[in-house]
């Protein structure tokens, strides 16, 4: 076991992805930025190259909505937790599986036409989820397609929409419930008007 760490003194001469790449996949465990060469804008772009990406990485994996990439044969590249969450089913089992196999039958079509929509834009949908529990979780799905060095991927991102869907139930049901109230005193009215007019004719 290597004990040993390899520090690398960045410099001009180190500044291009390339050269980092080559650094890291030689051991560095450590960089510093050697200041005495190049100005402060040269090491600035060296910081860029090596942690642009990081705040992205951290968006992905904390927020609220599941997030998956897909291969354009529909084979899972990445799950965040959200989406492992939404499915009830370990994350670390997703990677290499067909995205298919987390959708019913009924929702094929739905998913489908999300993969193989134009290639341009974000493509959105309704889609019901099955969890490995046997209960369902809807969602709203984006799906947009990314050039990743020359390759195509699709990255879909859903949102769970239990809430909004118990929240458009009740409206509906308290609607139903007061339509039903207006016509019963509508009926009541009628058949009061019916008894008065029966009693004046009497």
């Amino acid at each position: 076991m290597r004990r040993a760490k390899i520090v690398c003194t960045l410099g001009p001469a180190t500044s291009s992805a390339e050269n980092l790449r080559e650094l890291v996949r030689a051991g560095m465990d450590v960089a510093r930025l050697n200041l005495s060469h190049g100005d402060h804008k040269d090491h600035e772009q060296v910081y860029t190259l090596t942690s642009a990406d990081r705040p992205y990485r951290v968006i992905v994996e904390n927020m609220g909505e599941g997030a998956v990439t897909v291969s354009e044969n529909g084979v899972v590249l990445y799950a965040n937790p959200q989406i492992a969450d939404f499915l009830g089913v370990d994350r670390n089992s997703m990677a290499g599986r067909d995205i298919t196999d987390y959708v019913s039958m009924e929702q094929l079509p739905v998913l489908a036409d999300l993969l193989m929509g134009p290639e341009t834009g974000t493509r959105r949908a309704e889609l019901t989820v099955p969890r490995s529990d046997g209960s369902e979780v809807p969602t709203l799905v984006a799906a947009t397609d990314l050039d990743v060095e020359g390759v195509t991927v699709r990255c879909l991102v859903f949102t769970d929409l239990t809430m909004q869907k118990l929240v458009e139930q009740k409206v509906a049901d308290d609607s139903a419930r007061a339509e039903r109230m207006l016509v019963a005193a509508e009926v009541n009215d009628t058949i009061v008007q019916g008894l008065v007019a029966a009693e004046m004719l009497l």
